[in-house]
């Protein structure tokens, strides 16, 4: 029997049905790309000034993020903004984007985005010290990258669509699955830290505020699996790829490089744990417990201490804890007393009294001499530079050593000085050497490196109408200094002689007024930044 006049044949009726179906998809794809692109448009992003005033765009490493200020806002982007109305009489938005750890790469990978967003009049440059310790990578021409970040992410609305529905089929969301199948979801502490793994894939790490003048607000990373791996996304290097068990319900973290796991308990952290508006008299309450048999509570009876500035006794239950063989208390212990500047000359000599004691061996001794080094390095190098190289003796990390060889500049004749008073081995000094070596090439590598990302990046600013300022750091670092004055004076660039005006300040100010412990500014500090800053910036925004 014949088909009907006018009636499509089964095979032209799939066809139709695939390309309604088709175009039907299509149509569905392209309506959510526009709801995804209004949103995205419509997305609050930090950092983005007030239009009815000029911007300053702040960008760089720790020395623009803050670290080792007492609040974000004595950070010297924020208080820039201060003295350019109190001293200058200029109503001025200063946007902070420096970020911990930043190389020139990273500064320059960044950069293209930030002043998109924030259309500064002035962008104020403070980076380069990390490209002399950490694998620098050229960007190759044509700026390959640098348009990336804050690109519309394109991606397939409907698969997610369609991931989201099996999910629904599936008995909810993911999300809502996702601690059955990663247990380490949830909040971890370690007595004093918050650990916050969320669903979601953010991992927020939160040290308590006194820990702030030395460590960081808060870091927020990425975390990903990859089979039974745990990589944790930071902004500016490699993923950590950290090894992690459950043990009787608490969770192990090893990270790469770190000889021992960090042990996390579940839920938050208690209240005075971290020692914070703990009185001496309950500090040492603290110390007794741990004593009559809570081990557990050494290192918080050791920061507990330190915060309360009886920094003799918190050494004393450091080494209490040396001596009974418990993990090593962490660097932070030791770092508490640099949030009072005055407490800076006991922490060394409480140091240099703990050193002298026969329990002062191994991890502890090594952790001791670190923090004495990051003290001492701009104002005694001889010392600092023993304390380096024996902290390298009982504990070997390589990357420590050369990156603070590399850092420090410490002269050849120095260097065979030191060795020959700590009675070195053959065997050590040829290591020593050998990361000296590596330092100074690597240092000769990175020179070219920064200088061409800083012209790139001052063209950048250029071509979007932004005038660049480069400034130098506020510590000894001859050969960054050089290199960024070398480079303002041939590119016809403002420069804020930073460490000059610390110079002179240090003729009559003591060290640890400016900085604290680790070699970071104090608030004092990063109020001279901003003060030498604001007389550069004011100049180009009238």
């Amino acid at each position: 029997m014949g088909r009907r006049p006018g009636s499509a044949s089964p095979l032209a009726r799939t066809g139709f049905i695939t390309l309604g179906v088709l175009f039907g998809l299509m149509a569905t794809e392209l309506l959510l790309q526009g709801w995804a692109y209004v949103a995205w448009q419509r997305r609050p992003i930090e950092g983005v000034p007030r239009p009815d005033v000029p911007a300053v765009l702040c960008v760089g490493d720790s020395f623009t993020y803050g670290m080792g200020a007492s609040r974000s806002d004595w950070s010297y982007p924020s208080r820039l903004a201060t003295r350019l109305g109190d001293d200058h009489g200029l109503d001025v938005e200063v946007v902070n984007c420096g970020w911990i750890g930043q190389t020139s790469t990273d500064v320059l990978k960044r950069l293209p985005g930030q002043l998109r967003r924030c259309a500064p009049k002035v962008v104020c440059i403070l980076c380069g010290i990390n490209d002399f310790g950490w694998q620098t990578q050229l960007i190759e021409p044509p700026d390959e990258g640098l348009q990336a970040e804050d690109s519309f992410p394109l991606k397939f609305r409907l698969a997610r669509l369609a991931q989201a529905f099996g999910n629904w089929l599936g008995g909810g969301p993911a999300y809502a699955r996702e601690r059955q199948e990663h247990p380490f979801v949830g909040m971890w502490h370690d007595g004093a830290n918050a650990v916050h793994i969320k669903p979601s894939g953010e991992l927020v790490a939160d040290w308590g505020a006194e820990q702030r003048n030395a460590y960081v607000y808060g870091i927020n990373l990425r975390w990903r699996l990859d089979g039974g791996r745990l990589l944790l996304d930071v902004p500016v290097h490699d993923a950590f790829d950290t090894q992690w068990q459950m043990n009787d319900g608490k969770l192990s973290l090893l990270l790469p490089g770190s000889p021992k796991a960090i042990e996390l308990e579940p839920g938050p952290p208690p209240e005075t744990a971290s020692g914070s508006g703990l009185t001496q008299d309950e500090a040492r309450t603290l110390a007794a417990r741990f004593r009559a048999g809570g081990h557990n509570l050494g290192e918080d009876a050791a920061r507990a201490l330190a915060v309360t500035g009886l920094v003799d006794e918190a050494l004393e239950v450091c080494l209490e804890m040396q001596a009974a063989e418990l993990p090593v208390p962490h660097t932070a212990v030791l770092m508490q007393a640099s949030l009072d500047p005055a407490r800076h000359a006991a922490l060394q000599e409480a140091i240099a009294r703990a050193l002298a004691d026969e329990r002062a061996t191994g991890g502890l001794r090594a952790l001791m001499l670190r923090v004495r080094f990051w003290a001492l390095k701009d104002r005694e190098p001889e010392a600092a530079l023993l304390a380096l190289l024996e902290s390298d003796f009982l504990v070997h990390d390589p990357t420590f050593t050369r990156v603070n060889l590399q850092r420090a500049e410490f002269s050849p004749e120095l260097l065979d000085r030191s060795l020959d008073h700590l009675d070195a081995t053959e065997e050590q000094r040829l290591a020593i050497k050998t990361l000296r070596s590596e330092a100074k090439t690597g240092t000769d590598g990175a020179e070219g490196i920064l200088i061409e990302h800083l012209k790139r990046a001052m063209a950048l600013c250029r071509e979007n109408g932004a005038e660049p300022v480069l400034l130098t750091y506020p510590f000894h670092a001859p050969r960054h200094r050089q290199l960024i004055t070398d480079l303002a004076a041939t590119t016809e660039t403002r420069l804020v002689p930073v460490r000059a005006a610390f110079e002179r300040l240090l003729e009559h100010e003591p060290w640890e007024k400016l900085f604290v412990v680790d070699g970071h500014c104090a608030d004092r500090g990063y109020d001279e930044i901003a003060r030498s800053a604001a007389e550069a910036v004011a100049e180009i925004v009238r």
